[in-house]
């Protein structure tokens, strides 16, 4: 279960996961299985040093985690978690979600409009977010 200490996010590993079985788990499937972030994303912050474990940067992308152990990410993984959002879009018949020129065809980037907003979204928006997409 999740829990915060000054700040920062701490998570311990749970014998529910697979592979508890034979002593621990792998860490970039435990922090996507407690939906940190996906896989490529955590074996990318254990690259860069944006995880502990029991207090300890780990960069051993392979490293098993023992059950039990206390997990956390930094405050700069954590901020780059936070300043993502998620985009649900039904896209429309005729509507290029990629290459719109290409193909000559509206892009469905276009939908994505202050006035489309869902009302009870509770999100500030950040035009800058969408610049990516």
């Amino acid at each position: 279960m999740p829990f915060t200490r000054a700040g920062l996010l701490f998570f311990t590993a749970t014998p529910s996961f697979r592979g508890a079985a034979t002593g621990g788990v792998a860490l970039s499937r435990m922090l996507a299985m407690e939906g940190m972030c996906s896989r490529r994303e955590a074996k990318s912050f254990i690259e860069l040093g944006h995880v502990k474990v029991d207090g300890s940067i780990v960069t051993d992308g392979a490293m098993m985690v023992p059950v039990g152990a206390a997990v956390e990410l930094t405050k700069r993984a954590l901020d780059v978690q936070a300043n993502k959002a998620t985009i649900l879009l039904h896209k429309p018949l005729h509507y290029a979600s990629c290459q719109a020129e290409m193909y000559h065809k509206p892009s469905a980037r276009r939908l994505l409009t202050p006035l489309q907003r869902w009302e009870a979204c509770a999100t500030n928006h950040d035009p800058r977010q969408l610049r990516k997409l």
